[in-house]
């Protein structure tokens, strides 16, 4: 008699069997398409290599956590991959892994709010699919049963995961991890308490280490001023150099009032975001966290002293966070614009208008100091009025409309009575920082820091001589000096910085100094460069002293 043949499983019995497996499996093809998205950003295939090492030794943990114990696996597998789907996302987005500034930055989300469809589906596609509930996937089969029942075949795919990662992060770095990522960035957070706490145990009496009684006078004021010329100063939203350099001629107008102006070339930033980049400026110096207070000596408060009005306007006056922010830099007034209806800020024509409008205002009896902060061309927005060419780079349209804006200011300042008697400077809060957007309009960029670049710095009026000056890599803690040593005004200060007309042999150690929380490089002579342990161990000691002076 035959034997019995076997009964093949039905389709209901088959889909029973492997049902468990389909979460599992998009959970983890939802982490494998980012991790290859990244690619398109970075344009390194480590930035997908490691990862995917990674995914696959949480894969192999997890699996083995979730036999033993279902609720205990699948806590930790939605903890590591909700990490790992963090950094691919942010890397996809961004050009790099999380970082420190990324995170004290978050209470300025609602500026990325032009790409918020964007951030939207990202977000929501990132939490559903980083809790969905995996099962213990079953590997064995006929042939590898007894290896599988030993750990055998799951031990070798982690060991050669883990050793393969090993040897390439050994050859090539750890920086395209991960997981080294979120260790870093814990790290980095712990440090940072560590230094905040150091900054406020420190004496005021640390002032003393950055008195200076002068500026110094290293170049006369043109005979063509008068003798308190009125002072605009423009901080655009994130620019760098290049952009106005671009030969796709982004921006005419601000390249045609660069050549006409007396310009620094090889100007770096000297800090990053925004907030550090702003207080940084007008007081020469660097910020320990966006809501410190510097009770310092600053530009306007030096402008103050010489018989100026003082006037901040706010572009941003819905941001509680950020006017509060103004209100602590020392100027006489911080003007709040109306912004139109259903929108945050306001945009750059809005602006320049704005900036038009409080000039004509002013005194004619009192010389006026305004600075300004302009929004549109923040990380995530489109153009708020004109479009560049096809209107389709969302980061070439956000930069030709403030061309725009600007260039029919310039005009109106041109045949304004205040072209006779006023200097316009204009300049950025800090260089226009790499994300995937940026890595679309410029391929061609390679930057080793994507918040670190040579950005605008210019002085125009009527009359002006053109002329351009090699600042040989000196930066933008150098601007207020440089702004008094031009105005010949001379005052007991404690700026970091010096005056860009000085000889740059001249130059101070904070002169191409670079700093954004943790992160330190030096830009002299035009190149970035790194420090070793023992240099930044010294230079972290400076800037402790710094901000535990400031904050007195």
């Amino acid at each position: 008699m035959a034997g019995k043949r076997k009964r093949r499983p039905n389709l209901r019995e088959y889909y029973a069997k492997y049902r468990g497996y389909q979460f599992t499996a998009l959970k983890y093809l939802f982490s494998i398409i980012i991790s290859f998205l990244a690619l398109k950003t970075t344009g390194n295939w480590f930035y997908v290599i490691l990862p995917l090492l990674e995914l696959t030794v949480i894969f192999i943990l997890s699996n083995y956590l979730i036999k033993k114990h279902q609720i205990i696996g699948r806590f930790v597998n939605n903890l590591l991959i909700l990490f790992y789907n963090i950094e691919m996302l942010v890397l996809f987005f961004g050009n790099s892994f999380v970082t420190l500034i990324m995170v004290s930055n978050l209470s300025s989300w609602e500026a990325l709010k032009g790409r918020i469809v964007v951030f939207g589906i990202g977000i929501a596609l990132l939490l559903t699919f980083s809790f969905l509930p995996i099962s213990y996937v079953e590997l064995q089969s006929k042939v590898t049963y007894f290896l599988y029942k030993h750990n055998i075949v799951a031990v070798s795919i982690l060991s050669a995961a883990l050793i393969t990662e090993f040897v390439l992060g050994g050859m090539f770095g750890f920086k395209h991890s991960p997981a080294v990522a979120v260790f870093d960035l814990a790290k980095a957070e712990y440090d940072y308490i560590q230094l905040v706490q150091k900054a406020e145990k420190e004496s005021a009496e640390n002032k003393k280490l950055f008195y200076k009684k002068e500026i110094g006078n290293f170049v006369e004021k043109p005979q063509n001023l008068p003798e308190k010329p009125n002072v605009i100063l423009i901080f655009t939203e994130g620019m760098s150099q290049h952009i106005i350099d671009d030969e796709r001629n982004v921006t005419p107008h601000i390249r045609s009032a660069q050549s006409k102006s007396l310009n620094f070339s090889n100007y770096y930033n000297h800090t990053f975001a925004t907030y550090r980049g702003l207080i940084g400026q007008l007081f020469s110096g660097y910020q320990l966290n966006n809501s410190d207070q510097n009770h310092l000596v600053s530009l306007q408060s030096i402008l103050k002293s010489d018989g100026y009005r003082t006037s901040f306007i706010n572009t941003e006056p819905n941001n509680g966070e950020f006017t509060d922010y103004l209100n602590h830099l020392g100027f006489d007034a911080v003007i709040n614009p109306k912004v139109s209806e259903g929108e945050e800020n306001t945009y750059d024509k809005d602006a320049y208008i704005e900036l038009d409008k409080l000039m004509s205002k002013q005194s004619d009896s009192q010389p006026f100091f305004i600075s300004m902060y302009t929004f549109g061309t923040h990380i995530g927005m489109n153009s708020y009025d004109k479009k560049f060419g096809n209107g389709k780079d969302r980061l070439l349209n956000r930069f030709y409309d403030l061309d725009v804006q600007f260039g029919k200011f310039i005009e109106k300042f041109n045949n304004s009575p205040y072209a006779e008697n006023t200097i316009l400077i204009f300049t950025t809060d800090h260089a226009t920082y790499v994300d995937d957007e940026y890595s679309k309009s410029f391929p061609d960029q390679s930057r080793g820091m994507g918040n670190l670049d040579k950005v605008p710095f210019f002085i125009y009026y009527k009359g002006v001589q053109p002329q351009t000056i090699d600042v040989q890599g000196r930066n933008s803690v150098n601007l207020a000096p440089t702004v008094l040593d031009y105005l010949d005004i001379s005052k007991e200060n404690y700026f970091l910085g010096d005056s860009l007309f000085a000889d740059s042999e001249k130059k101070n150690p904070f002169s191409t100094l670079f700093v954004s929380e943790l992160t330190y490089a030096n830009t002299a002579d035009g190149e970035i460069h790194y420090f070793s342990e023992d240099d930044e161990e010294s230079i972290e000691t400076q800037i402790v002293n710094y901000y535990s002076s400031a904050r007195w």
